[in-house]
């Protein structure tokens, strides 16, 4: 229900896909009003889904994973993210709502991805990164907040 999966995708025990995101407004009296979540999930052809991993249908449009992507253990994909082709999420990492991740990008252990931030083709976000802007094509991020890893001068 509220996904589309393509032939060659594999679950992991306990994930849950199409599931709603974390939409939420407040009222002006500070109370939170969940956002309806209509969406769908896409999972396109051999996509492999770890246990206890959660991808969330877009909150209008659609959340997608694409060709031959990896989702490790307890990830969290928000609503609305797209991941390229190629992709290697590890375990535990966090990517919030309308984030985009190119293809090739490996994230590793327990790192976050903020709402809307881009990581560019083939980067690299190393373990723990707190990632708060966009990231571009085939740099390697680390730290908190995550910033470019410098190399030692010979």
């Amino acid at each position: 229900m509220n996904a589309a999966v393509a032939a060659g995708v594999t679950f992991g025990p306990q994930c849950s896909v199409g599931c709603s995101g974390m939409g939420y407004e407040r009222r002006e009296d500070g109370v939170l009003v969940g956002f309806p979540q209509l969406g769908t999930v896409i999972l396109e052809e051999d996509v492999e889904i770890a246990a206890h991993a959660t991808v969330q249908r877009g909150a209008i449009g659609a959340t997608r994973i694409c060709r031959g992507a990896k989702i490790g253990p307890h990830v969290n994909v928000g609503h609305n993210v797209e991941v390229g082709p190629d992709v290697l999420i590890t375990g535990h990492v966090q990517i919030g709502g309308g984030a985009r991740i190119g293809a090739g990008a490996v994230l590793w252990q327990s790192c976050a991805i903020a709402n809307g931030v881009t990581i560019g083709e083939g980067a690299v976000i190393g373990m723990g990164a707190q990632v708060l802007r966009d990231v571009p094509a085939g740099e390697t991020w680390v730290g908190n907040p995550a910033r470019p890893l410098r190399r030692a001068q010979p």
